[in-house]
């Protein structure tokens, strides 16, 4: 599996990305998102064009994928635009997931991971946000820091504080 950094260089280099760059010059890396399916992480970036448009780049059996995507109206209207994932990443999905479990033993928390999300962004500095779905429904929410390799969050909530109940 290609390596993060790997993967940015590849998608910055294709002709999909060229005509992108044309089209929009002030292109920029925003996101990159990785998901747990299969005993593999998968690897997207996001990339912001404009206010109403993004590009989402995944790379799937060592190919790159494009797919533009308009923004919902409601949702961009109260939203700020991101922030440029600027420098070289440390981290790959796979150290985040053992940072995290690493982070699991010292909280003493005995669940299975169900689902794992990550997502890196750019805030003072690069910062993986994790979310954790175990088997027991309870909800893990960690930040890691890509440059220091630490945790530098960590939150626990139950599927069960996210849902509303309401009575007939």
């Amino acid at each position: 599996m290609a390596e993060l950094n790997e993967i940015l260089e590849m998608i910055e280099k294709s002709e999909d990305f060229s005509e992108l760059k044309k089209k929009y010059p002030k292109i920029f890396l925003y996101a990159v998102f990785s998901i747990l399916a299969d005993d593999k992480f998968n690897r997207d970036f996001d990339y912001y064009l404009n206010e109403r448009e993004v590009v989402m780049f995944s790379y799937i059996n060592n190919q790159i994928q494009m797919k533009i995507s308009k923004l919902d109206e409601n949702i961009v209207k109260n939203t700020k635009k991101p922030s440029e994932i600027k420098g070289k990443i440390i981290l790959e999905p796979e150290i985040v997931a053992e940072i995290v479990k690493k982070e699991m033993k010292k909280q003493k928390v005995e669940s299975q991971i169900s689902k794992l999300i990550l997502t890196l962004m750019q805030e003072d500095k690069l910062v993986w946000k994790v979310n954790c779905i175990l088997t027991n429904l309870d909800i893990l929410q960690i930040d890691i820091s890509d440059s220091d390799k630490k945790v530098i969050k960590f939150g626990k909530k139950n599927l069960g504080d996210f849902v509303k109940y309401v009575k007939k």
